[in-house]
């Protein structure tokens, strides 16, 4: 009978945790592939006060985008996610492999944990958003779901980010601090 009991906690364990684990994917249903990066950065999470604090501080209003030989920039929204991702370009750029996913936007594991404060919202083409604490989503359609705003490509269509990410939709996109020129 013990070992009845002990069996039964365990399967009730495993369904609890189960249970809380698929809420967190959400509406659009990503998996946990969009956390693997491989690009052997730690999975510790980066929260930071934000640019401006301390010695080393890093002040700037955008980063780029590289993918291939196209370059695009980030107009940075005033949240603790893009503040993190500062930071942590201030230490090296960023390479993520994104994968398209629903026909509106590319997703791709950071490899890391930003800070973030999830708000419901509809991104629209040329919004960057982190997902999850650790996934970065930039969009060329639009979606409603609860994200941290990281920033916006500005005055860029839906056809010039597609054109950007090239017809595989799997690749890699280099994050970087914008030069100061």
């Amino acid at each position: 009978m013990r070992k009845f009991s002990v069996l039964l906690s365990a399967v009730l364990l495993f369904c609890v945790f189960s249970f809380s684990a698929c809420g967190q994917h959400g509406e659009t249903g990503k998996d946990d592939w969009t956390s693997q990066t491989g690009n052997g950065y730690s999975d510790g999470t980066v929260n930071e006060d934000g640019p401006g604090d301390g010695e080393n501080a890093v002040d700037t209003k955008a980063i780029t985008i590289t993918c291939g030989n196209n370059t695009l920039e980030i107009t940075l929204a005033d949240t603790v996610s893009a503040d993190a991702f500062v930071k942590r370009l201030a230490q090296s750029d960023v390479t993520v492999s994104m994968r398209e996913y629903g026909g509106f936007e590319m997703v791709g594991g950071l490899g890391f944990s930003l800070a973030r404060k999830d708000e419901h919202m509809t991104a629209n083409t040329g919004d960057v958003v982190l997902y999850g604490g650790n996934n970065i989503v930039i969009f060329y359609g639009s979606n409603s779901w609860s994200y941290t705003k990281i920033g916006t490509i500005n005055n860029v269509s839906r056809r010039e980010l597609i054109d950007f990410f090239g017809a595989t939709y799997d690749v890699n996109v280099i994050f970087s601090l914008k030069s100061k020129s």
